[in-house]
């Protein structure tokens, strides 16, 4: 691999762009006809590490099988995902927006829109990331800890009232389709004629990152909040039942 050059590199796994970056390479800001090997060289970066830090990244790695999962470690995994996407992903996805300006004159238009609409996106994504670790994940770990007895009761009567999960449910399903307007800009993730290698790359990323949100969404709703209903219910039995011993 660290004989190729980045271009033939990058076009058989689009993936080895962000490793790279998060090593301090930014392939863009290369020659594509120059090798991996040349560039560690100008960064004076060890090539054996760099060649291994990429082998690593590359295995495949099978996501958990979290519907065995209590629900507090369900929370731990989904808020282990809100971190990659916040300081990993989106910060990848934005310099790759900005740094296609100076390139991609024959793209002025989608590259324009991409670099109005993604910092607006990532905003109103983040705020909807805090509500739910803030107000959702919070309510479900008192109630998994009251199922334990590890809370007082009383004290949840009137956040249980409140009906939080049924308020998620609704409120989670106007965002389940947050990349819209990027597929709309970017016309499906469709490439246009003779794209640079760098478009290519963003575009790769962008739907990736469209599959990792759905895959996300899906353990919010498949797992998660099946997991919560039931601990809902079972919090709300012991409640009464405390009532009626009252």
């Amino acid at each position: 691999m660290l004989s190729q050059r980045i271009k033939d590199v990058l076009n058989q796994n689009y993936k080895v762009g962000a490793i790279l970056h998060s090593v301090g390479i930014p392939f863009y800001q290369f020659d594509e006809k120059e090798t991996l090997q040349e560039i560690c060289q100008k960064k004076g970066l060890d090539i054996k590490i760099i060649e291994q830090t990429l082998q690593k990244a590359l295995q495949k790695h099978e996501n958990p099988i979290l519907i065995k999962y209590p629900v507090d470690l369900v929370i731990s995994y989904l808020k282990h995902m809100h971190h990659e996407f916040i300081n990993r992903k989106i910060p990848y996805l934005a310099e790759l927006i900005q740094y296609c300006q100076p390139q991609e004159q024959k793209h002025q238009s989608i590259i324009s829109d991409l670099q109005i609409f993604f910092p607006l996106f990532v905003e109103e994504f983040i705020l909807h990331i805090h509500e739910e670790e803030d107000n959702f994940f919070n309510y479900i770990i008192k109630i998994h800890k009251a199922s334990l007895g590890k809370i007082n009761l009383n004290q949840l009567f009137f956040d249980i009232e409140k009906n939080p999960i049924q308020n998620f449910a609704l409120e989670h399903h106007q965002h389940d389709d947050d990349m819209r307007g990027i597929r709309e800009i970017t016309h499906n993730y469709l490439l246009p004629k003779k794209p640079s290698l760098l478009l290519e790359v963003l575009f790769a990323e962008l739907k990736a990152f469209e599959k990792e949100l759905i895959l996300h969404a899906n353990i919010e709703d498949h797992i998660l909040l099946p997991k919560a209903i039931k601990l809902e219910k079972l919090v709300k039995t012991m409640i009464n039942n405390r009532k009626d011993l009252n």
